[in-house]
């Protein structure tokens, strides 16, 4: 089977049903894995994330509305299309379930025309989501996460860190700036200017992996660091930026590009609150304060 086909987890307390929804699916080149209740689900999201849920709406225990819930509360699933089934003549479930995020909702017994027919509105509908979500969070000239959209991940790593608030999670925020950024717009133009932030960003990328990484503004970058204390996170950006000081944006060989970097760590010098967003703003003082330290002292060098 092809490995883009989407993946559907199909949950439904009848084996009748889950065997039905499997066979339709899998005919149609869909991934499935079914499940005989929410709470059997559950892990399976930590495996692998679904394209679309079918859910059977009234199960014994966690029925499909609390199982709806559940999806909408958690930012990884924001996107993911639902798709409720029920067997009940009414109609108060389903419009209670449209006014929590379902998407769509089909009657049994299952007709395979029409199960098909609705899965493949939802994933259409979900990659317009994806893109225009993806359109609005992501710099348009790097690909990198935005300045919105950065600040909106530091703030859930840094409330994800600051749990414990007296014994915080390591977690370090790293600023960069392109040295003498102006100079090479003045002397190469700006289209040479661009082609170095696209190169810093592709550097980043396949640097810093699937770690959160963002364009803070202008020539200014930034990346999350969840599970590294300070002295892990100065190694990382000074690696980082020898690396950087070996590359040159292609067509531009001759042009030898240099970072600054600061580093801000939670518990070292930047305290934990409760509502996080002065964590937040402490971080981001602190790595901006540590990035002009550098540049003081001569850039391409890190301070934390």
């Amino acid at each position: 089977m092809n490995e883009k086909s989407p993946l559907v987890y199909a949950v439904d307390d009848s084996s009748l049903g889950r065997k039905a929804l499997e066979a339709v699916c899998g005919r149609a080149g869909y991934k499935v894995r079914s499940f005989s209740s929410p709470e059997e689900a559950f892990p399976a999201f930590n495996d692998a994330l679904p394209d679309l849920i079918l859910t059977d709406l009234v199960m014994p225990g966690m029925d499909g509305l609390e199982f709806l819930g559940w999806i909408r509360s958690r930012s990884a699933l924001r996107d993911v299309p639902v798709i409720m089934v029920s067997s009940s003549a009414g109609t108060e479930g389903l419009e209670r379930a449209l006014e929590l995020g379902a998407f769509d909702f089909i009657r049994k017994p299952y007709e395979p025309p029409e199960i098909l027919a609705r899965l493949k509105s939802a994933l259409r509908y979900a990659e317009v989501v994806r893109e225009l979500r993806h359109a609005a969070t992501h710099d348009s000239l790097t690909g990198l996460a935005n300045h919105a959209e950065l600040m909106r991940e530091l703030e859930e790593g840094a409330r994800e860190a600051c749990r414990g608030k007296d014994s915080p999670r390591p977690f370090s925020f790293l600023m960069l700036d392109i040295d003498h950024f102006k100079s090479v717009n003045d002397n190469r133009g700006h289209p040479a200017g661009d082609a170095v932030i696209r190169m810093i960003a592709d550097l980043i990328r396949k640097s810093f992996g699937n770690l959160v990484s963002g364009r803070y503004g202008g020539e200014e970058f930034g990346v999350l660091l969840p599970g590294y204390d300070k002295p892990m996170a100065v190694k990382t950006a000074e690696a980082f930026i020898a690396l950087v000081s070996r590359a040159s944006p292609e067509g531009l060989e001759d042009l030898r590009v240099t970072l600054s970097a600061g580093v801000a760590t939670v518990g070292d010098g930047v305290a934990c609150d409760l509502q996080c967003r002065d964590t937040v703003d402490r971080l981001v003082q602190k790595a901006d304060a540590e990035l002009y330290r550098a540049k003081r002292e001569g850039r391409n060098r890190v301070c934390s």
